[in-house]
Parts: C-alpha cells; sequence; structure tokens
C-alpha cells in the first residue's frame, strides 16, 4: 500500500497487491479493482474496505479467471485438432498427387500412404455392414408379414 503525502483527502492510497502463486492476468484484476475502489471512496479511509474486499473477491475472480483458461485451453485444443486433421489430409493428398504422377515415394510416404487406404477401407467396410445389416434387418421384416399374413 502507498500512502501518497495527500491521503486521504486529496488523492487516493495505491495498492499493488503481489502473489507469486497467481497468474498475472489475475494480479492485474485484482490490482486494478483496489486501486478503483480506492478512487471510488476519496477522502474516506480506505485500507481497511480494500483488504475486506480482496478476501472477498480474490476467490471468485480466482474461479472466473481458471474458467477463462480452461475454455481457452480447450479451444486452442480444437484449434490444434483442426489443424492436425487439415494438415494429415494436405499430405495425404500430396502422395496420392505424386503416387498418381510418376514420382518414386519415399518410406515414410509410403507409410502414410498405406495408413489413409487402410482407414478408407475400414470406413467402407463398416458402410457395407451396416448396409448389410439394414438388409437383413429388411429381410425379416418381410419374412415376419409373410408369416403373419400366411
Amino acid at each position: 500500500v502507498i500512502l501518497p503525502a495527500g491521503y486521504p483527502s486529496l488523492l487516493p492510497a495505491r495498492f499493488l497487491f503481489t502473489n507469486s502463486t497467481l497468474a498475472p492476468t489475475l494480479l492485474r484484476k485484482v490490482n486494478k479493482s483496489l486501486n478503483k475502489l480506492a478512487e471510488d471512496e476519496l477522502g474516506a479511509p480506505v485500507i481497511f474496505n480494500a483488504i475486506e474486499q480482496l478476501s472477498s473477491s480474490l476467490p471468485e475472480f480466482q474461479r472466473h479467471f481458471q474458467a477463462n483458461q480452461r475454455r481457452k485451453e480447450l479451444e486452442a485444443a480444437q484449434l490444434r485438432e483442426e489443424e492436425q486433421k487439415k494438415a494429415s489430409a494436405a499430405a495425404i493428398q500430396t502422395i496420392t498427387d505424386a503416387q498418381y504422377d510418376g514420382e518414386k515415394l519415399g518410406k515414410r510416404a509410403r507409410q502414410k500412404l498405406k495408413a489413409a487406404q487402410k482407414q478408407r477401407l475400414q470406413e467402407q467396410k463398416e458402410e457395407q455392414n451396416l448396409s448389410v445389416g439394414h438388409k437383413k434387418r429388411l429381410e425379416k421384416d418381410k419374412q415376419a408379414e409373410l408369416a403373419k399374413k400366411n
């Protein structure tokens, strides 16, 4: 706490709250809040009120800060995932283009191409299994209808 010569009637007290365990962004917010309180209560002693505000609002500041951090981390993770998908798709396309252009592929490029082809085959099999399962269900339904008619 910095008390200028004209405190409390002419100049407000200045606060500088420090804590090595809190993030700098959070410390700036706390200090801004304390100094705004001091400016709002110019002409009155404010140190006790500032300490009370600090003790009551710091947990809320921390919760809000942590929620924002989690949101930002989630957004960053989603962005990284999207970029990896785009990069993977671009790499597969480049490899495929090189294969069809008659260029010789390196070992890593061949591995990526095989993995992409394997994944595509697996997806196609899953689609076929779904359609086969759907056909089987339709056949069973038809047989059940015929049995009901007879």
